[in-house]
């Protein structure tokens, strides 16, 4: 899993403003916090941490995902918005 630092605090806002109106609109289950990440790998190994030459690229658009958790199902797009 790679996380970011400074970089990531725009997505760790906008995730607590939607975990919020969430829970506001009666939608629980959300954790109130989150660590922006990329999942590189599902697996029972565990790698030590390393520096990695940060990576960006350019966000198009954003989906509005379900999640089927430890059913290894797709994920559905409820919605999408251009950016």
């Amino acid at each position: 899993m790679l996380t970011g630092s400074d970089g990531v605090v725009g997505v760790t806002a906008l995730y607590r403003n939607l975990a919020s109106a969430l829970l506001k609109a009666g939608i629980t289950g959300n954790p109130l916090s989150y660590t922006p990440h990329v999942t590189l790998l599902y697996d029972d190994i565990t790698a030590a941490p390393a520096a990695v030459t940060p990576i960006e690229w350019p966000v198009r658009e954003l989906l509005l995902l379900h999640s089927h958790i430890g059913q290894a199902r797709p994920y559905n797009i409820l919605a999408r918005w251009p950016l």
